[in-house]
C-alpha cells in the first residue's frame, strides 16, 4: 500500500512573503465592503454574463495588492505524473505534458488548447485518482526530479476546505494567514471556496472560474522582491480527487522544460484503493498497484524498458508485462481535468 504524504513542512523547504504585481502603477484596490458584494457575486454564478476578458479583469482588480506566501521547492525533490495508456510508451513526450491538440475542453487549470504539466507532489496516489481509474486500467506513472528551484502559488487552502472535505491533515506551512489583513483573509478563503468546488461531468464551463484564479496566481511577481523572482513555476493545490488529502501541481510548460529531468517511468496497474477516515494523516489514503515494467531516459528522449525503480516503495507488486498478454495500440491522450 502506498499512502499519501503531504508536502513536507521542515526547513528544508522554505516559503516566501510576495506581493502580487500590480495592473498599473497606484492602482487603487476596492473598498472592503464592495469588494465582499463582488466576491460573493462572481461566487454565485455572475461569471456567467462576462466575457473571459471581462472576468479576467474582474478577478485581476479583486487581486490589487495580495500578499501570498510562496512555496519554495528546492533541487533534487520528486513530482509525479501520470498517465492512461494501453502500452508501455516509448518517449518522454509522451509522458509529459500534452500537445495543446490534445488539450480539448476546459480543466482546472487550462482553457481547451492551453497546455499545463498538471502532477501530484511528494506522492502518486493522487495523480492516478484524478484520471478516474477502473481496475485494469494501465497507467504511466513517472517521476520527476527539480533541476532547479521552483516557486509555486497556492490556490484553495483553508481550514473550511479541509473540514468541508472530511480531509484528516493540517493545512500546508505555506498557506497558513500570511497577514492579519482582513482583505487577505477575505481573498483566501474567497479562493478556496471556488477554486475546490467539484465540477461535474458536462459542465466544464464551471472551471471558468477557477482558470481566472489560476491566471491570477501566476501573473509576474510584484516588487520590490527580496527574493528576485520575477514569475512562479506553477500552483500546488488540494487534490479534489482524494478529498484534499494530498496536494496536485500544475506546472508551467516552459518550467518542465528548463527545471525539471525525467527520472524514471512505472508501467503499472491499480488492484485496488480506498480512503481510510479516524486515522493519522499519513495513511488516510491507500492504493496496491501492480508494477510490469519500469523504463529510464535516454538523453535524446527515448524510453529504455528492463530497469529497477528506484522511487517505488518496498513492498509494491511486480510482475512481468508478458503476463499482460497482447496489448491493444495506445489510444493516445486523456488529459485529467483535476
Amino acid at each position: 500500500m502506498n499512502p499519501i504524504s503531504p508536502p513536507q513542512q521542515d526547513n528544508q523547504i522554505p516559503s516566501s512573503k510576495i506581493r502580487t504585481a500590480e495592473r498599473s502603477a497606484g492602482a487603487a484596490t476596492l473598498p472592503l465592503e464592495e469588494l465582499k458584494r463582488e466576491l460573493d457575486a462572481l461566487e454565485h454564478g455572475s461569471f456567467a454574463a462576462l466575457c473571459d476578458d471581462e472576468l479576467r479583469e474582474r478577478v485581476k482588480q479583486i487581486h490589487e495588492g495580495l500578499i501570498i506566501q510562496a512555496f519554495i521547492v528546492p533541487a533534487e525533490k520528486l513530482i509525479f505524473r501520470a498517465v492512461k495508456v494501453t502500452q508501455r510508451p516509448v518517449s518522454k513526450q509522451r509522458i509529459s505534458y500534452p500537445p495543446p491538440e490534445a488539450v480539448r475542453t476546459l480543466g482546472r487549470c487550462n482553457r481547451a488548447g492551453e497546455v499545463m504539466f498538471y502532477g501530484a507532489f511528494n506522492q502518486f496516489v493522487s495523480c492516478i485518482h484524478e484520471l478516474s481509474w477502473q481496475p485494469g486500467d494501465l497507467f504511466a506513472l513517472s517521476a520527476w526530479l527539480t533541476k532547479a528551484q521552483m516557486t509555486f502559488n497556492h490556490l484553495g487552502y483553508s481550514a473550511e476546505t479541509l473540514t468541508r472535505f472530511n480531509a484528516l491533515r493540517q493545512l500546508p506551512f505555506f498557506s497558513n494567514p500570511e497577514t492579519g489583513s482582513d482583505r487577505n483573509w477575505l481573498i483566501r478563503q474567497w479562493q478556496a471556496r471556488v477554486f475546490t468546488q467539484r465540477v461535474p461531468d458536462g459542465q466544464e464551463h464551471l472551471y471558468r472560474l477557477p482558470i481566472a484564479l489560476k491566471e491570477a496566481a501566476l501573473w509576474p511577481i510584484g516588487q520590490p522582491n527580496l527574493e528576485g523572482l520575477k514569475m512562479f513555476s506553477g500552483i500546488i493545490y488540494p487534490s479534489i480527487a482524494t478529498s484534499a488529502l494530498a496536494d496536485d501541481v500544475a506546472i508551467l510548460p516552459s518550467e518542465v522544460d528548463a527545471k525539471m529531468a525525467l527520472l524514471e517511468v512505472n508501467f503499472l496497474t491499480v488492484d485496488s484503493a480506498h480512503m481510510i477516515t479516524g486515522i493519522a494523516t499519513n495513511t488516510a489514503a491507500q492504493m496496491r498497484v501492480i508494477v510490469y515494467d519500469c523504463a529510464g531516459p535516454t538523453d535524446t528522449g527515448n524510453l529504455v524498458w528492463g530497469q529497477q525503480s528506484r522511487i517505488l516503495p518496498k513492498g509494491v507488486e511486480g510482475m512481468k508485462a508478458s503476463d499482460l498478454g497482447i496489448l491493444p495500440p495506445d489510444g493516445g491522450w486523456s488529459e485529467p481535468s483535476h
